[in-house]
């Protein structure tokens, strides 16, 4: 497989890495914010926090929908660098052996 598309390989896995992530982040987020009863922040993904109406819990969220995708993104990038120098360096090792 040429360096190209194993490069859009690792940055379409890295797209996916990032918004699940990002998925079970804000779920994570909004479990807590549900069991403990407080309030619960992700700066700049979401907030949530519980409150009573009409007699029954009830959980409300603010969501960045900007800031979910900026740091799915994030991730996207990081692993996509990380996982194409790794491929690389370990072809540099395979090229210097004898």
């Amino acid at each position: 497989m040429s360096t190209a598309l194993r490069i859009i390989a690792h940055a379409i896995a890295g797209v996916v890495i990032g918004f699940s992530s990002v998925f079970i982040a804000a779920a994570a987020c909004l479990v807590a914010a549900f069991v403990g009863r407080t309030r619960v922040v992700l700066p700049g993904i979401i907030e949530a926090w519980t409150t009573t109406e009409n007699g029954a819990a009830a959980i409300n969220i603010d969501p960045s929908i900007v800031g979910m995708l900026v740091a799915a993104l994030v991730i996207a990038v990081v692993y996509t660098a990380l996982s194409s120098a790794a491929v690389l360096r370990q072809r540099r090792r395979a090229e210097d052996l004898p």
